[in-house]
């Protein structure tokens, strides 16, 4: 993650990985809540990684990124990064 992408950013890059696998139906809310949120004092602190959330992501910030997602053949999936936003880009 960079400074000054938006959270809709990172959840569409996500998202996109599905898509082009033809699995598109399964990044709707119907199957996935979200595609990360920020890390505080709760376990799922805002911003919330929706394509749909415009909150801009600063320098410092911390995130969970996870791509979970549904796959029809084997139920859910589920994986987690925690990284911070550069000014130059990502630490995982």
């Amino acid at each position: 993650m960079r400074d000054g992408i938006v959270a809709a950013d990172i959840a569409r890059a996500e998202n996109d990985v599905f898509r082009k696998h033809g699995l598109g139906e399964y990044t709707t809310n119907k199957y996935t809540r979200v595609r990360g949120h920020g890390m505080g004092l709760f376990a799922d602190s805002k911003p919330h990684l929706l394509e749909d959330v415009t909150t801009r992501i600063d320098a410092g910030m911390t995130l969970i990124v996870h791509p979970n997602t549904y796959h029809p053949a084997v139920g859910y999936s589920s994986s987690a990064t925690q990284s911070s936003s550069l000014e130059t880009g990502a630490r995982s």
